[in-house]
């Protein structure tokens, strides 16, 4: 048997080569089996292993996912609820102003799923006893024209502000419902009209930017013409209040800009207020440039800004402290005219009458007196201080040979 096996087995010389002890060689010469894994078993661990990088992607990028849709989902419902309460704050006086297919609108816009939010609940009854008389009484509801003629009087747009109460042009109208990702576009436009037909410029201006957001190509020349009046009359309205924003002013007229021409009184306004704004910065600082661009300002308003005369006030102070910052720089003269000039604005202003001649009396003499601020009051003497004696002061020194030399 052995004789067999040896002519048909491989010898070991036969298995290994010479240089290679049998064993550290991976197999057993006993049973001829694997002493250690193959390339099959670590092929598999490979592929197990690549699988299991390619679920930890996945489920990482599915978590990014879900994580922006929340977020997203967070931001619609939040915008959702705000345009839901801004309906429900307008709906009771579309309803009293008798706008009801306006009120159909609204309630057909923040209905979900055939449920109202619970905000415009306690309208329903109204708005249904509404359409109920509607149809009993032929006379429409008395709307906002009359309204809108009164503001008309006082607009520098007459003709476009009267366009609020007119229909639509045909050139520019549509035919059907403009619904644009939920928004009813022509129940916008009407709120837009009636916001400007009331005086409310700053809710028709965010009417109308929200129409251009949301469809800039619908009915854009009304919807632009609307926006031009609302920006105008909101632009007027702030330069000529007391305690308007002259800068927010400034930016509407020039969105206004954008839409038509200006009115001769809104371009103005715009330059006055402009080169009151270019004043401040410099005020206390700067005086010369602050006193000449005030002057300017009052040279073309006297009491500007309306109601306050702020121009005035500024002005005058900006004098005096020109005055004591050239008295205390040992221009006497140049301090002397300034305090002159705020004399002429506000001739009782305390103790700038002795400001003036302090620096006259300098001016005159030639003395100068740079270390004194005429803003400081000089110490008190001590009555119970001992007399010091001083030296007289003498014109010139006496000759020789005489008292003195």
């Amino acid at each position: 048997m052995s004789e067999h096996r040896d002519a048909t087995q491989p010898k070991r010389s036969d298995v290994f080569p010479p240089d290679v002890d049998p064993a550290n060689y991976p197999y057993d010469d006993d049973d001829g089996g694997m002493g250690g894994p193959g390339c099959l078993v670590w092929g598999i661990m490979g592929i197990f292993g690549v699988l299991i990088a390619i679920g930890i992607v996945v489920l990482a990028t599915l978590a990014g996912f879900n994580q922006g849709l929340e977020t997203a989902q967070v931001t619609a419902v939040a915008a959702t609820s705000q345009f839901t309460g801004r309906q429900c704050e307008i709906i009771p006086t579309d309803v009293a102003a008798g706008r009801l297919p306006l009120v159909e609108s609204r309630y057909n816009s923040i209905t979900v799923n055939g449920v109202v939010p619970d905000c415009a609940q306690p309208f329903i009854q109204s708005a249904t006893q509404a359409y109920q008389q509607s149809l009993i009484t032929p006379t429409q509801p008395a709307t906002a024209t009359p309204e809108a003629t009164m503001t008309a009087t006082s607009a520098p747009v007459v003709e476009s502000t009267a366009e609020a109460t007119q229909p639509v042009d045909s050139d520019t109208a549509e035919t059907g419902s403009n619904v644009v990702n939920g928004y009813d576009l022509d129940a916008l436009l009407q709120e837009g009209r009636d916001f400007l037909a009331e005086g409310e410029y700053e809710d028709a201006i965010s009417t109308f930017d929200a129409i251009n957001a949301i469809d800039d190509t619908y009915q854009s020349s009304t919807v632009n013409s609307l926006l031009f009046n609302a920006l105008s009359q909101r632009a007027l309205d702030l330069y000529r209040m007391p305690g308007g924003s002259l800068a927010q002013a400034i930016i509407l007229t020039n969105r206004a800009e954008q839409f038509g021409t200006i009115s001769d009184d809104l371009s103005f306004e715009r330059d006055v207020a402009q080169i009151y704004l270019d004043a401040e910065p410099n005020l206390n600082i700067n005086y010369s440039i602050a006193i000449n661009l005030l002057n300017q300002v009052i040279f073309l308003s006297p009491n500007y800004p309306r109601g306050t005369g702020q121009a005035s006030q500024l002005l005058f102070e900006q004098l005096e402290g020109y005055g004591d910052q050239l008295l205390l720089g040992g221009d006497a003269c140049g301090a002397q005219a300034q305090f002159a000039a705020a004399l002429a604005l506000r001739p009782q202003a305390a103790g700038l009458s002795t400001k003036n001649a302090t620096a006259s009396t300098q001016c005159s003499s030639g003395v100068i007196a740079a270390t004194v601020d005429p803003n400081v009051t000089p110490p008190t003497q001590d009555p119970n201080a001992p007399v010091v004696p001083t030296a007289t002061p003498t014109e010139g020194v006496a000759p020789i040979g005489q008292p003195g030399g």
